[in-house]
């Protein structure tokens, strides 16, 4: 993630190994905030905070989707679990989530936290 304005911010993937460079998404994105992938369907989330929108990226196809694009104030943290994707409004005092597929189903988890900045998916804590 790069930039500062619309047309110079970027996401780029670096294989860490060989060090090859790509870049994923360099058009339409203006202050990128936070980044999770499904491993599972190799998708790549991703929030804007100036272009107050949640999108995604498919790492075989490249094809770019718009899921969110209102009602998003200020995304400070994203994560994936399971069918939904997961992001903090830290203006909103919220963390939503909708279906990661279709942007569908939009519901308020939890609300009146503040000062959010992150977010973290655990699937499983084993017991004590």
């Amino acid at each position: 993630m790069s930039g500062e304005f619309a047309g110079e911010a970027s996401i780029d993937v670096v294989q860490l190994q060989t060090q090859d460079h790509a870049q994923l998404v360099n058009k339409s994105l203006i202050d990128v905030t936070s980044i999770a992938v499904d491993s599972d369907l190799n998708i790549l989330f991703w929030t804007d905070r100036g272009l107050k929108r949640l999108e995604s990226i498919d790492l075989k196809t490249l094809e770019r989707k718009e899921l969110i694009t209102e009602g998003i104030v200020e995304p400070v943290g994203i994560a994936v679990q399971n069918e939904w994707v997961y992001w903090a409004d830290r203006d909103q005092n919220h963390i939503i989530r909708v279906n990661k597929l279709t942007g569908t189903s939009r519901q308020t988890v939890v609300s009146r936290v503040t000062r959010l900045s992150s977010l973290v998916a655990i699937n499983h804590i084993p017991p004590a």
